[in-house]
Parts: C-alpha cells; structure tokens; sequence
C-alpha cells in the first residue's frame, strides 16, 4: 500500500475512533448536561396540555424553548403542597430538556456550578475568573431545527469562548482575552465540531491532490491524540468557574495561536461599579449595581464604561433605566413559533434629568447591551465606540432568564429577544 492509501486508511480508522468518542461523549453529556438532542420530539406526552400551552390548535408548531418555558411555567402555576416529589429525579428531567434545546444561552448547571453563578451574579467570583460561551457548528444546529435525518452529531461538539474576562480575577492577570476559545485544560483536549470538519476536509483534499498524505497522517495523529485524553464540554464550566483553590494549565486559541497559560483559582470581590470618583466609571450590572449607580450620580459620573460585559441581572438594569425614565414600556420581549410579545416595563421614580455617555465596544452584551439599546434610543445616553472599534449594538439582544430548583441546581434559558421601543443609528460603530 503507498503512503497516500496508508494516510487515508490511517484517516478513516482516525474518524472511526472519533465517532465512538462522539457515542462516548453524549453518554457522558446524558450525566454531565442532559440527553440527546432527539429527547424533545416526542412531544405527545403533553397532548392534552398542547392548547393551554401554545393558545393555539394543536396544528401550531411552538420552538422548544418556546414549548419548554411555558411547560415550566404551568408547573409553577400547578404545583400544590404538600406533594411528595423526588428532586433528584425531576431535576434530572429539567437537565435533559435544557439540554435538548442545544441552545448555548440556554445551560443546565448543578447544585455546585449554580450557586457558583450565583454568587458571580453578585460579583462574588470564584474559579479563574471568566464567562463562558457555548458556540454549536450553526449549520448543523440548523439541521435540528429543521428535524433533518441527517444530523451528524460529531458536528454538535461545541467551541467554547471565553465571553468575559474579570477584572482584579487571575484570568486578567495571566492575560486570557475575551474572544480565547478553550483548546486544552490540564491534559485533556476539547474536540470540536471544527477540528472533525477540518480533518475530513484535509483528507477530501489529499484525494484530490491539494494536500499530501504526510499532512494527513500528522493531522489523524494528534487527532488520535486528542481523543486518548479529552474533557467533555459539559465539564468545562465547572473546572473554570467552581473552586477557589489550586491551578490550571489552559491552552487557548487566540488570533489563530494556540497559547500556554498557568492560571490559579481564587475567590475576589468585583464590584458592581468602580471608579466612583473617576471621570468614567466601569459598570457591571451585578446585584446592588443600583445603589452604587445612585451614589455614582451623585459624585457627578457622568460617563460609563460597558465593555467587556457580563449576562448582568435584568432587574438592577431595569432599575437604573427607572432612574432616567421612570414608569414606562421601553421595549418588548419576542419569541416565535407562534410570534408573542411580551411587553417589557419598568417602574420607579425618575431622579435624573442630565443624559450620560457610554463607551461601548462588540463585547457589550446581556442586560448592559439592552441598557444601552433603551438608554441611547430614549435620547439619555449618548455612545462612543472604544477605540474605533466596528460594532452594531442595534441587533436585538437575546432576552435570558435564570431558574432555580429545589435541589439547589438551576439553569438559564432564553425565552426571546429583546426588541427596544426606539432604535437608534448611534448604535452602529464603524472601524477608524
């Protein structure tokens, strides 16, 4: 046999191994995150329910997050005490739903992982420091949508980024960046939906003579590599955000380079706004954001910096927005599937006549990149791109809720996106 059938033979054998990784990794995920993507399509369970779910005829296709929210929201409404429930077991189905929605706003996380999220909410951060996101090869995630028998669920192996970035937390001192995609912890590789595609790409340009066998077989190898030691994504949150002790060896790709770093975990305070008595205050919307906004006021700050923003708490930022708007509609919540809006209203007592500035870049996210979205469109907030960077903050941004569970485990889920009352051109930067 010569090298080229070798390489592709070795290939193939390499592909194989990957898939029993991918069975081996969603057998791992029904533990660490849920079931399998098909767990949501037999929906006939909940066939006499399907009116009062979706107000519509049972014709009416509703999304699954659409679906899975109003189904928690009726057992909310339903559940009477005392009732002898087994939270371990209910929790364990609220898991495999989360899960199933293969959305990455939408995640699942333990009694441990929770209250760590938790208590980031609050700026009580533990772990390296940093938020996650969960990234899905979006064709593919369009092929489950769509309910397509072709899905490939090696391609359902998600990148995982780095989103936020803390200051005063390890994750800043050793120089993780917002952007990074986790790569290696430790010893252990993530595989993804990219390193699959790119190994099958390289093997169809071998066979059509744009790549050489030796490029092959040294890719089939360190993908051999990669799946003798690997972590499953469902465990990445819990080693890089739980846990105040001890160190970790994180590889991370970063404008296309893979970089080293050795970053400890430690538990530091964040607070909500700091540089009260600067010209320009940097503003997370953590619990107590509010209050500390009052006093900012007050000590006449005036200007604000968003960037590098975490999901935030919706209700310290619809909060502010009371400070400067008082009582009114400023937007509303859309889902699909069928289409509903859900107006979205703040209340309180307006205490601020003067307008402010905020510095704003494509980092700006969550509850922050809904606060400038109503603050810039209402006229009392102007907008500064930092450092000419190019972004378009006019984009409709995800609307996320978070749920508890008895057990003390929880989850996130995004029940919509938010679309502002006024929309303004200010919101789209453009590189200098």
């Amino acid at each position: 046999m010569n090298d080229f059938g070798k390489a592709v033979f070795a290939t193939v054998a390499v592909i194989g191994c990957v898939a029993a990784y991918g069975g081996g990794y969603f057998m791992r995920t029904r533990v660490d995150m849920g079931s399998t993507p098909n767990t949501f399509q037999n929906r006939a369970i909940f066939a006499s329910n399907e009116d009062t779910l979706s107000g519509v005829s049972g014709d009416t296709a509703i999304s699954d997050e659409a679906y899975f929210y109003e189904v928690t929201e009726l057992l909310r409404r339903t559940y009477v005490d005392p009732v002898n429930v087994d939270y371990k077991m209910s929790s364990g189905a609220v898991r495999g739903m989360i899960s199933s929605l293969l959305d990455p706003d939408s995640q699942f996380m333990n009694e441990e992982q929770f209250k760590a999220f938790q208590n980031f909410r609050h700026g009580k951060i533990e772990g390296i420091g940093v938020e996650l996101s969960y990234d899905f090869d979006e064709e593919t995630i369009k092929q489950v949508r769509e309910k397509s028998d072709s899905v490939d669920p090696l391609l359902l192996l998600p990148e995982i980024h780095i989103s936020a970035v803390l200051p005063g937390t390890p994750a800043e001192k050793a120089g993780l960046k917002v952007g990074d995609e986790i790569r290696k912890i430790d010893d252990k590789f993530l595989i993804t939906a990219t390193d699959i595609k790119k190994l099958r790409d390289l093997q169809t340009k071998v066979t059509e003579g744009k790549a050489t066998a030796d490029e092959l077989r040294k890719a089939s190898d360190m993908m051999n590599e990669m799946i003798k030691s690997n972590l499953a994504p469902g465990k990445v949150r819990e080693k890089l955000t739980v846990g105040t002790v001890g160190s970790l060896d994180i590889t991370v790709n970063s404008a296309g380079s893979d970089v080293k770093f050795k970053v400890n975990r430690a538990s530091v305070v964040v607070p909500p706004l700091e540089g009260i008595n600067d010209a320009t205050a940097n503003l997370k919307f953590f619990v107590g954001a509010s209050d500390e906004m009052r006093q900012a006021l007050k000590s006449g700050v005036k200007a604000f910096d968003l960037r590098n923003s975490t999901l935030g708490d919706v209700t310290e930022m619809k909060n502010i927005l009371a400070m400067f708007l008082g009582e009114q509609e400023v937007g509303s919540i859309v889902s699909d599937k069928p289409i509903k809006r859900t107006p979205v209203t703040i209340t309180g007592r307006k205490s601020e006549d003067s307008s402010i500035h905020l510095i704003v870049d494509d980092t700006v996210r969550g509850a922050a990149r809904i606060f400038t979205q109503v603050m810039v469109g209402s006229g009392m907030a102007t907008v500064e791109f930092a450092d000419g960077s190019k972004g378009d903050l006019s984009e409709p941004a995800k609307w996320i809720e978070v749920f508890d569970l008895p057990d003390g485990s929880g989850y996130t889920l995004r029940t919509g996106i938010f679309e502002p009352k006024n929309v303004s051109a200010q919101l789209v930067g453009e590189a200098q």
